[in-house]
């Protein structure tokens, strides 16, 4: 391998300052590289000479690294992704087994091409020694690696084994023990006959239900996430330490912060007690050397994270159970959940606040009124605000203290009564239902003239029935409606019977089109499913992946959607773009 050098490092004879520091320990690190061959003695040319340090791993061993940095400042940044612990339960399964194979001296088996050895010189006890392999301390170091061990998942991924790498860090799945074992076989084969020496000692090769991957704790059976034991012990004693000082610099609240951003992947509403901490870390930076006391409500969230620190989270969060849309207004805020509406106005002292800290607040008075049915739920909230979903999702912020209130209450409330929260954003065109009781006007209901479903039904075919409809606003003579005193319904409400309709026609509120995707796995038949072209929705994977034809974009919609409420087309028509999909209903495997 070359080096990809943007600029030639200046090469020199005079390096007394970049000598290494003669140890036991360094001794011991240098004899073993010269006799696995990864540092050979160097000829007397110009070098670049730079010195080399150890560092303490896991399993109390040293790691021999190289100090780079003058020379990495003539090698262009590279920028590349490497997996995280936040992709980890994307590539799980519920009812995984798992094993991992770890690479050792992982680095070392990647060649320095000879011309650029001299690049990678090292002087000990008078003695140049050049490497003949990757070193650690290179910046470009970890992309050339990925890049090779990518390259052989890719490949073990065509034999149908499912794999992830993480640099030198193989993580093996499959729902079947014993091909699983079958699998690992197979990796350790492939590994070996490309020249990669295991560390058996870190690889488990015999397929569990629980097992420790990029720092975390992953227990398929119990479907938890957690620290384990030894990272909870070294956290706690941080957190015990910082609060009997009771003082901090910013480099020690920037520690602190460090490894607490870690935990919060698996602690329950662990990012929103780091929002005071973070708060308080940025005005530490005016004095960054300076001690100063820390906060009594730090040392409340050090105290808290005391208690949580064991705790643990669920890999595979529950299935959406309930949805909710909401908006706030001037003058009030509406709120639909599932078919129960709920609205009210402000108060004298919350008409001044800003409009992003009123849609929190309407996503609090939904949950207070409803938490006793929301028990133990999942629950999908649409909403137009960005801001306001941000603060729920990233739970809380550190740009507005007001926000992160409001973002606190629901946080909380939603884990007293076990609710599992999902925000998503729905753009404000989409969302008049609950605009329109923020305003406490009539819900709208959209209609499509027949000028705007003939075509349609010449391509999918002629439905059955209209499922969400009313009245006064249906395409064929079967409908479904959500009126009790309509005499002439088939039914009340769509969602309280599974469909069975050789061809079924479907045209929601575009808030309740995940619901709708949802409500497919348990009925049969096909239906029209007419929604907005929004390509990067969250649904829009699970759409597609039931589409049999498809989509048609319904034409003039100045002309042919009407609002039954107003009998005019909707506000903001002029951005809405409506499509007819053909979709299959059961289970998509």
């Amino acid at each position: 391998m070359r080096i990809p050098f943007f600029r030639k490092p200046p090469l020199s004879n005079k390096y007394n300052l970049n000598t290494t520091p003669v140890s036991p320990e360094m001794t011991e690190q240098i004899n073993l590289m010269i006799h696995d061959k990864i540092l050979e003695p160097a000829d007397s040319s110009a070098s670049f000479v730079s010195p080399m340090f150890l560092v303490p791993k896991s399993d109390g061993s040293q790691r021999p690294i190289l100090n780079l940095k003058n020379l990495n400042n003539y090698i262009q940044p590279m920028k590349f992704r490497l997996i995280s612990h936040y992709n980890v339960p994307n590539f799980l399964q519920p009812g995984d087994w798992v094993a991992k194979v770890d690479l050792s001296r992982a680095y070392f088996h990647v060649s320095i091409s000879r011309s650029h050895r001299r690049f990678l010189r090292v002087i000990y006890q008078d003695v140049t020694y050049q490497m003949t392999a990757l070193p650690f301390g290179l910046s470009c170091a970890p992309k050339i690696f990925a890049s090779l061990t990518n390259w052989v998942a890719e490949t073990i991924r065509h034999r149908g084994i499912r794999i992830i790498v993480y640099l030198d860090d193989y993580f093996v799945a499959c729902q079947s023990k014993e091909v699983l074992q079958s699998h690992i076989h197979q990796t350790l084969h492939l590994l070996k006959f490309l020249g990669w020496n295991i560390n058996f000692q870190k690889s488990i090769t015999t397929p569990g239900r629980k097992l420790e991957f990029l720092g975390i704790l992953w227990d398929l059976e119990q479907n938890l996430k957690s620290i384990p034991i030894k990272k909870q012990d070294r956290i706690l004693h941080l957190l015990q330490s910082y609060r009997q000082k009771k003082v901090w610099c910013l480099k020690q609240a920037q520690i602190l912060l460090g490894c607490l951003n870690f935990a919060c992947f698996v602690i329950p509403l662990g990012r929103l007690h780091c929002r005071l901490i973070q708060i308080h870390c940025r005005d530490l930076r005016r004095s960054p050397k300076s001690k100063m006391t820390i906060p009594q409500e730090v040392l409340q969230e050090l105290e808290w994270w005391e208690l949580a620190v064991r705790k643990a989270t669920p890999i595979h969060n529950p299935p959406i159970t309930d949805f909710l849309v909401t908006d706030a207004a001037s003058y009030g805020w509406g709120a639909i959940l599932n078919n129960t509406t709920m609205a009210g106005v402000w108060d004298h002292h919350q008409t001044s606040w800003h409009s992003n800290r009123k849609e929190l607040h309407a996503i609090y008075k939904a949950l207070t009124q409803r938490k006793i049915h929301l028990k133990n739920r999942s629950l999908l909230i649409q909403s137009d605000n960005r801001t306001a979903l941000s603060y729920l999702k990233n739970q809380g912020g550190t740009r507005s203290v007001a926000l992160l209130q409001e973002a606190r209450d629901i946080l909380h409330l939603a884990s007293v009564y076990n609710i599992h929260l999902v925000p998503q954003y729905l753009p404000g065109s989409l969302n008049g239902s609950a605009d329109r009781l923020s305003r406490n006007r009539p819900l709208p209901e959209w209609h499509l003239l027949r000028c705007a479903t003939q075509p349609v039904f010449r391509v999918f075919g002629h439905p059955q029935i209209d499922l969400f409809a009313s009245k006064n606003a249906h395409v064929v003579n079967r409908y479904c409606t959500m009126d009790f005193l309509d005499q002439q319904a088939e039914f009340c409400n769509a969602f309280t019977q599974e469909w069975n309709y050789r061809l079924g026609w479907l045209f929601p509120p575009p808030y309740l089109v995940p619901k709708i995707l949802i409500h497919l796995n348990k009925c049969q038949g096909q239906y029209i499913l007419i929604t907005p072209r929004w390509e990067r929705t969250f649904w829009m994977p699970d759409l597609k992946s039931r589409v049999l034809q498809g989509p048609i974009q319904i034409e003039k919609l100045k002309e042919t959607l009407v609002d039954t409420a107003t009998m005019r087309p909707p506000p903001k028509i002029d951005s809405i773009i409506l499509e007819a999909w053909l979709v299959q209903a059961g289970k998509i495997s």
